[in-house]
């Protein structure tokens, strides 16, 4: 009489303990557990092949695959070896292709675009493409849902990431592009997904800035009459005239600057967007950059250092912090610079008559209202007149307005 076999149960699959030699314990109908000498546990299914061969197939790994979840991989082949149908064959003609497989894409598309992308752009795709691989990694692409993907969005934005939500579906939108080329994805499900359906208006940074000629006239009056620190002082009196972004304004490095050529270059490991950026240098630009030389080329790489180390850059409170004294805390910070600058260039194109597409190049706004491949020098001579128009203006206006 055959030995009764008592059913596994997962408090005895839990207890199980390995031993100096892989022993298994059987559930029954085909289904035994593994435990390796190492302590890994996992499932397989006996059977007899229509040949009459035994055979022996993988049914998962515990705790992965559940003892119940074991239990219905086990009734499925019992049915198939019923039918007729070898399981390893038919596991065989399903069997995943790692080529399709999401974070395999998604790491090739990694590997890929390094060469383009700044440090700081790998390291935050990294970290969006670890959070897509935690979500639905395991998935071949095309398999992946809408909600598979919308739930991992209204995560972030739950949590008050909306804008982290945004750059994981744009990066994602990516990947599926990356798997279309390359024949591994046959459609872009990311691109199906209304980000502003799914996660609301995106909302702007509100950074307090001045959006009229004459208060801002003012403002560059009293920039002028500082008495707070010289380098503070320059280094806005070079956001004024550069519109950049404060970091850029602060991590300028005198590498970057070509008297001789009257060009700033900043590399695009610098930039946002990693767009190589070019500013043609005016005459009140020169004067600020020799005003500065005198007191930080010899003992700096940075044009405008910390005066708490030669090493490293102003910080931006600082800049802040001198707006403040001057009587324009609320009013504007250091990256108010640029909405002003971008109200009132556009509101004086018809006196300086340079295209909106040049300017939105000058302050390095990426968006869908500038069309092809950004190229440094393009649109240049007429980011030059802009560059020398608004330079001018900033002296006219102090003029218009001293009171």
């Amino acid at each position: 009489m055959p030995k009764k076999v008592v059913p596994l149960s997962d408090t005895k699959i839990a207890s199980a303990k390995p031993k100096q030699k892989q022993y298994t314990l059987s559930d029954g109908d085909g289904l035994r557990l593994v435990v390796t000498a190492k302590g890994r546990k996992y499932f397989r299914f006996d059977y007899t092949r229509p040949n009459g061969k035994r055979n022996s197939i993988s049914v998962g790994t515990y705790p992965g695959t559940t003892l119940k979840e074991a239990r219905e991989v086990r009734q499925e082949y019992r049915k198939m070896v019923f039918d007729g149908i070898d399981p390893s064959e038919e596991k065989q003609k399903n069997e995943i292709d790692e080529n399709k497989i999401f974070k395999n894409i998604a790491t090739q598309l990694l590997d890929q675009k390094s060469a383009d992308w700044g440090d700081s752009t790998i390291e935050s795709n990294k970290r969006y493409i670890r959070y897509m691989i935690e979500s639905f990694g395991d998935k071949e692409i095309d398999r992946i849902s809408i909600p598979d993907i919308s739930g991992l969005l209204l995560k972030f934005h739950n949590e008050g990431k909306a804008e982290t939500a945004r750059r994981i579906l744009t990066l994602l939108k990516s990947v599926y592009m990356y798997g279309l080329s390359t024949g591994d994805a046959t459609h872009n499900t990311a691109a199906d997904i209304d980000a502003r359906a799914l996660l609301g208006k995106k909302i702007s940074k509100n950074y307090d800035h001045i959006d009229n000629e004459k208060e801002f006239a003012q403002l560059l009056i009293s920039m002028d009459e500082y008495f707070g620190d010289p380098i503070t002082k320059l280094a806005l009196k070079y956001a004024s005239m550069t519109f950049l972004r404060p970091g850029n304004v602060r991590g300028l490095l005198w590498e970057y600057i070509d008297f001789e050529k009257k060009l700033i270059t900043y590399p695009k490991e610098e930039v946002k967007n990693d767009l190589k950026h070019v500013i043609p240098i005016t005459q009140q630009l020169m004067d600020n950059l020799n005003e500065t030389a005198v007191l930080t080329k010899d003992r700096s790489d940075y044009v405008f250092p910390s005066p708490i180390s030669n090493k490293r850059m102003l910080s931006e409170n600082t800049l802040n912090t001198a707006l403040k004294r001057m009587g324009y805390k609320g009013k504007m910070t250091s990256h108010g610079f640029r909405h002003t600058a971008s109200t009132l260039l556009h509101d004086n194109m018809h006196v300086h008559n340079v295209s909106s597409d040049a300017i939105e190049l000058q302050m390095l706004h990426k968006d869908g209202s500038i069309r092809g491949v950004y190229n440094h020098a393009q649109y240049l001579p007429e980011r030059t007149r802009l560059m020398v128009w608004w330079c001018d203006y900033l002296d006219e206006i102090k003029v218009k307005y001293a009171q």
